[in-house]
């Protein structure tokens, strides 16, 4: 199991010193530090998460910062939605440890027939995205297939 520091997930007193309007979370950095990398793979995150992102309700003329989708923050530091750009598929992007059973399982599942069954609510893996820097972590990607039974 993952504690929340290990993924950057702020503290009660980051977040008091924190202002939601004007910047970004200190967990938000991997991945807006990652965008070009995983533009370059084929996947686009939100604006929020892309370098040089100005918060919208701040230019002139704007309306009030919660008509914007950007001023909502990520629950779990270790997940992101994107968007596959080659069919403009919405995925989810997570941050898993390379040393775990879950990757194993999401390639088993993958190619399982059990994929279409109803009662199964396992995601489809998508792609296995490797971290050039940090061999202990890797992004898997996976579909958005059914809201209803979305669990991370």
């Amino acid at each position: 199991m993952y504690n929340d520091e290990e993924f950057g997930q702020e503290t009660t007193n980051d977040r008091a010193e924190h202002s939601a309007l004007e910047s970004h979370l200190k967990s938000e950095l991997f991945w807006i530090e990652l965008q070009p990398f995983l533009l370059s793979r084929g996947y686009l995150l939100r604006p929020r998460f892309r370098p040089g992102w100005v918060p919208p309700w701040t230019l002139p003329g704007a309306g009030r910062p919660l008509e914007y989708e950007d001023v909502i923050h990520e629950a779990r530091p270790n997940v992101l939605d994107a968007v596959r750009v080659s069919d403009g598929t919405k995925v989810v992007l997570k941050r898993v440890r390379t040393c775990t059973s879950e990757i194993p399982l999401g390639v088993y599942f993958k190619f399982n027939r059990d994929l279409e069954d109803p009662h199964n609510h396992t995601y489809r893996l998508l792609d296995i995205i490797p971290l050039a820097n940090d061999e202990n972590f890797a992004l898997i990607g996976m579909h958005v297939n059914d809201p209803q039974h979305f669990r991370l």
